[in-house]
């Protein structure tokens, strides 16, 4: 099951919502998943707000005149391909928002809008990561995130939610 929430009230360049991916049936608490950011209020975000991600990624992927800028498409479309579990696709979308939010940093002087933006593109990539079995990768991710911006607290929850996987993987191994 997949949750969608609000994270902002009203940021400076655009509405961010939550994406809660659970890894079971049934994702009742945000402890128990993963979570993604998405820009709400551009780029095909009403799509990815009513859990219509083909849709999403149909109206990313075919118009080109779609409001928002590179960042605000590459990381809905991060999303939408993830949720839709397009694995390869998404990770080439996630790498173009990080290479976007990159930019962003640059020409917004490094302020906390631009961390922020690249702090949420990194703990997306986590995800995506942790989703297609890059435990390593993915935590790699979550931390840099963390680092990067306190504000991002998607992160700090993907890194909990990872070390629990991590311990309910272990407890199901079976010792050699």
């Amino acid at each position: 099951m997949k949750r969608l929430h609000n994270l902002f009230s009203k940021p400076a360049a655009a509405a961010m919502l939550i994406v809660l991916i659970g890894m079971g049936h049934n994702v009742q608490a945000a402890e128990s998943a993963f979570v993604m950011s998405a820009v709400e209020n551009e780029a095909a975000g009403d799509e990815i707000l009513a859990g219509d991600y083909a849709a999403a990624v149909t109206n990313l992927m075919g118009n080109a005149r779609l409001i928002g800028d590179g960042f605000s498409k590459a990381t809905n479309l991060c999303v939408s391909l993830t949720l839709g579990g397009q694995i390869d696709d998404a990770e080439r979308q996630c790498s173009r928002a990080l290479r976007y939010s990159r930019a962003h940093r640059r020409s917004l002087d490094g302020g906390a809008q631009a961390k922020r933006f690249h702090a949420v593109a990194l703990s997306n990539r986590g995800v995506l990561r942790a989703v297609s079995g890059d435990l390593d990768g993915a935590e790699r991710d979550f931390e840099r995130a963390a680092k990067i911006s306190a504000s991002i607290e998607n992160a700090e929850l993907n890194l909990e939610h990872l070390s629990a996987l991590r311990q309910r993987l272990a407890a199901n191994t079976p010792a050699k």
